[in-house]
């Protein structure tokens, strides 16, 4: 249900009313499911609101005035945050170290099960299956049959189907990911 209306309050504290006038209408239109349009008007009257930031910070500006009528959604105050600099970055090093660490679980199974240190014919089966679910592996033998015997491409195209299937694959993943992420 969704309401709107307009409180014009005469206080000693006009900051604090004015958060209290910006809180009011988010919280009633967030109570129902189905978009309803009320009026309501009356009179808030408040000692005291206090507003924290989940980041800390100091006020940089007011936005909006004592006993002006407030949109929902609209921002009221805006928190100079010098720390949220900091946390940033914080996060940003956790995820390049995470990124690290996924992509030695990639590499290092490409690196021995691909062929590329040791020959594929020599490993147990179990090794050669796995080795095919692996991109470095069409790759690698694409690469050298080209760099050592001269091959063409079209001796090789059933390796360039898999090498597009699995790059279509992961990118549709990626894509689907950060979709989600993103909504």
């Amino acid at each position: 249900m969704m309401l709107s209306f307009t409180v014009r309050v005469p206080s000693v504290n006009g900051f604090s009313t004015t958060l209290l006038c910006a809180a009011l209408p988010l919280i009633l239109c967030s109570c129902g499911s189905e978009p309803v349009r009320q009026e309501v008007s009356g009179t808030v009257e408040t000692d005291q609101v206090r507003v924290a930031s989940r980041y800390g910070g100091r006020v940089k500006a007011v936005l909006a005035a004592e006993g002006e009528a407030l949109a929902p959604g609209r921002v009221i105050v805006e928190l100079e945050a010098a720390e949220l600099g900091a946390r940033l970055t914080q996060a940003r090093a956790q995820n390049q170290i995470q990124a690290l660490q996924m992509a030695m679980i990639f590499i290092l199974p490409s690196v021995f099960f691909s062929g590329f240190i040791f020959p594929r014919e020599t490993m147990p089966k179990i090794f050669q299956l796995f080795g095919a679910l692996l991109p470095a592996t069409y790759y690698i033998e694409l690469q050298r049959a080209i760099v050592l015997r001269g091959a063409s491409l079209a001796d090789f195209w059933s390796h360039l189907v898999v090498l597009t299937i699995m790059g279509v694959a992961v990118f549709s993943l990626c894509a689907l990911r950060l979709k989600h992420r993103v909504s």
